[in-house]
């Protein structure tokens, strides 16, 4: 994927979580400061935009912003705690039934 293309979509995505989670009668100044926010919050804090928005970080204070785990504290825990190889398995669902089909105790099916 081309970097303008990128770029383009993250744009779109903040424009559609701001639609959906943020209220429609705020002014410009007051949106341009949530989109400041969230650039800050994604360098501070390490959170995607879905953790901003489904967070509610644009109402949250910094004390508080700290104890979420958010997607740079997700990544560090998964690599910390699963061995490469068997994060595969967790990243593949069918491979994941096939394993611990014996603990799902269900019928699933790999389309």
């Amino acid at each position: 994927m081309s970097t303008k293309k990128y770029i383009v979509e993250r744009i779109h995505k903040i424009n559609r979580m701001m639609n959906g989670f943020i209220e429609q009668d705020l002014n410009i100044f007051q949106k341009v400061r949530i989109l400041c926010d969230l650039g800050l919050s994604i360098l501070i804090y390490g959170s995607g935009i879905n953790d901003y928005f489904q967070y509610q970080f644009y109402k949250r204070k910094h004390i508080d912003r700290k104890t979420f785990i958010v997607h740079r504290k997700r990544m560090r825990i998964v690599k910390t705690f699963n061995d490469v190889n068997d994060r595969k398995i967790f990243d593949s669902k069918p491979e994941f039934n096939k394993k611990y089909s014996s603990y799902i105790q269900r019928d699933w099916l790999d389309i």
